[in-house]
């Protein structure tokens, strides 16, 4: 099946040409990733929805591991549906490969990655091919050596790679990007949590500017990767970080563990799409947004709110309180989401009434509670419910019998997210 949507893309590197030195920068682009490895009916809608306003894709087509003795090579969908269509396509080095690469296999594992290109990449007028291998920053020598082989190997084929910021630091990140006609360099990035309640942000703006003006100096020409996707971190019982996921929502936790998640804050990542577009750092490119939204993606921004960020507004992330009193005695609290999209980590609210006047409460959906900072109350923490879905059902209360004003008893604070405040923690 053809992706005609695909067609009348230009080809990527287009504007790097004739960018001489001295050259002016050309206009920036906009990207997408596309990071599925199956290519299903809504990933198809999902590109054509985005084709008009987008000047390119960059799609996974396939993953590549060292398990010591072999490189083994998993294809993805999207490449072979797409045929000779001008997509870049990326290659991710998920295990192993800096083993090999250690291990003097820096030319078999080029011919190897050569081999599992589609045919199209490997021609010099072919939309070139990207990859995604998050090198350790102390083997970056390896990597620029990885390169160099390919280069080789495929003259005048288009070459480029994803950076971490971490590597700006390194004194072989040079050598890398003079391997490559250009880079993609990640802003998006995530401290090691050091527990469920510390603050998770996807993306910090103030250093994402940094990491950008010091790529601007390395001389070579780059693009920015911008996040809309999210993180959900798991935390054992004793609140020791375990894993992450971004590409899937694995469902309920194990039983004593909690979830977390980490996005970026979609105000801070419209300002830097704004700023960049309007005065880009010198050598940029262009932006380009890991990832393309899909119907169904819970762990990435809706179409709404992706087709504001990439237009410079920022989507909005708000969720409400509603309560309602399904029996006399009974109030029920529930929350929803009235924005753009969810918001950035988890939600939280204060619940507080008269000393007296709930007998019981649960806490559901998800979601946790502390007792009130003062008074008599608890405090509501957890994930934020779909941006035009149903309202979540987060608690009920059981009133005692005495309660003269029963819809006025219970009073909730105003719904906040984000990172907490030293306050918050009290």
């Amino acid at each position: 099946m053809r992706h005609a949507a695909l067609l009348f893309l230009p080809a990527l590197l287009a504007p790097l040409s004739g960018c001489g030195p001295g050259a002016p920068d050309p206009p920036m682009t906009r990207h997408a990733y596309v990071w599925q490895t199956r290519w299903s009916p809504e990933v198809d809608a999902a590109v054509a929805r985005a084709a008009p306003v987008l000047d390119g894709f960059m799609a996974l087509c396939g993953e590549v591991d060292w398990d010591g003795t072999a490189f083994s090579f998993q294809p993805a969908e999207p490449v072979a549906r797409t045929g000779e269509d001008p997509v870049v396509p990326v290659l991710r080095a998920r295990k192993g490969l800096g083993d090999a690469l250690s291990g003097g296999r820096t030319g078999e594992a080029a011919e190897f990655l050569l081999n599992a290109l589609p045919a199209a990449a490997r021609a010099p007028d072919g939309p070139g091919v990207q990859l995604d291998y998050d090198c350790p920053t102390a083997a970056l020598a390896d990597y620029a050596a990885l390169l160099e082989a390919l280069r080789e190997r495929m003259p005048g084929v288009t070459l480029s790679f994803t950076a971490l910021p971490d590597w700006l630091n390194s004194a072989d990140f040079p050598r890398l990007a003079r391997g490559a006609d250009y880079y993609v360099l990640q802003v998006h990035s995530l401290d090691r949590p050091s527990g469920p309640d510390a603050p998770h942000l996807l993306c910090d703006p103030e250093k994402a500017r940094t990491w950008a003006r010091r790529a601007a100096g390395v001389g070579r020409p780059f693009f920015i990767a911008l996040p809309t996707h999210r993180y959900r971190l798991l935390f054992d019982a004793s609140g020791q970080f375990r894993t992450l996921t971004a590409e899937q929502d694995p469902g309920p936790p194990p039983l004593g563990w909690r979830a977390r998640e980490a996005a970026a804050d979609p105000a801070g990542i419209a300002a830097l799409a704004r700023e960049w577009t309007a005065d880009p750092p010198r050598n940029c490119r262009g932006i380009v947004w890991f990832r393309l939204p899909v119907d169904g993606d819970r762990m990435n921004l809706p179409w709404g709110a992706f087709a504001k960020l990439i237009a410079g507004e920022a989507p909005t992330a708000e969720v409400v309180a509603e309560w309602s009193s399904p029996r006399p005695g009974l109030r029920e609290l529930r929350l929803r989401a009235t924005g753009d999209c969810r918001p950035p980590g988890d939600v939280r609210c204060a619940v507080h009434w008269p000393a007296g006047a709930v007998m019981a409460y649960d806490v559901l959906g998800g979601y946790t509670g502390a007792p009130a900072p003062e008074g008599e109350g608890v405090t509501l923490r957890g994930p934020a419910p779909e941006p035009g879905g149903e309202a979540v059902m987060a608690a009920w209360f059981r009133l005692g019998s005495d309660v003269a004003d029963p819809e006025r008893a219970i009073q909730c604070g105003p719904v906040v997210s984000g990172p907490e405040s030293r306050a918050d923690r009290k």
